[in-house]
Parts: C-alpha cells; sequence; structure tokens
C-alpha cells in the first residue's frame, strides 16, 4: 500500500508486487476525507521512464486510464479501481519495466480546490 497524504485526507494506492505481460492490472485506490471532501481519481496515467536523447532523464506517456471518480465527504472513506491491460495507447503490450502510475484526486477542504498527484510504481514482468 503506497500512501499519499492529503491537506484534508489520504489517498491509498494498493499494488501488487508484480503484474503480468499481457494480464490486467487491478490497482485498488483507497480515499479518505478529515475535512470537505475528496474526488477521485480524477486521471489516472502509466508513465515509462528513460534518458531523452539529450541525456537527461525523462517521462512518456504509456497509457491514459479509464476513471469512476469518487466522491468522498468529510470522515468517511471511497474506493476506486484502476484497471490496465499493460498495453500501450496503440494496443501493443508493454516491455517487461517498471511504470509509473500517476493518479490525480481533487481535495476540497472548505474554500480551497486543489489537485494532487499520488504516484505508485507498477512492475511488470
Amino acid at each position: 500500500m503506497i500512501p499519499t497524504d492529503l491537506p484534508n485526507g489520504r489517498v491509498e494506492i494498493t499494488i501488487s508486487p508484480a503484474y503480468a505481460l499481457g494480464a490486467v492490472a487491478m490497482i485498488p485506490v483507497a480515499i479518505s476525507a478529515t475535512r470537505g471532501s475528496v474526488t477521485g481519481p480524477v486521471a489516472a496515467r502509466i508513465m515509462a521512464s528513460g534518458i531523452s536523447q539529450g541525456g537527461v532523464p525523462a517521462e512518456v506517456l504509456v497509457r491514459e486510464l479509464s476513471v469512476k471518480p469518487a466522491v468522498v465527504a468529510a470522515n468517511t472513506r471511497g474506493s476506486s479501481t484502476l484497471a490496465w491491460d499493460t498495453r500501450d495507447m496503440n494496443g501493443t503490450i508493454v516491455p517487461a519495466d517498471a511504470y509509473t502510475l500517476l493518479i490525480e484526486v481533487r481535495s476540497d477542504d472548505g474554500g480551497t480546490t486543489r489537485t494532487i498527484t499520488a504516484s505508485a510504481t507498477l512492475d511488470v514482468r
């Protein structure tokens, strides 16, 4: 479980030690709010890291995932599950590697609304 603290709650991404190539990776996301509300995930992306031609680190979008945001009110919890078929945007199975899952949630703590990113590393073999 990978936690990310928010100004008014918490996001917890539960990952497996590894995901099989060509299989659907199911990634549970739990959200809690201590005040105001938290909505999420509002966006989810799979990214690959590497070195650009200029020799500097770079991240490349592999796939945007479909999301069904949960709206979580103060002192409650909600959950959502993301699914990734280990394919890129063209439908090709990705190579075995570590990929970054980026999840955006909207935090509203009673006047201030922020978009916050939570992340986890997915090991695809």
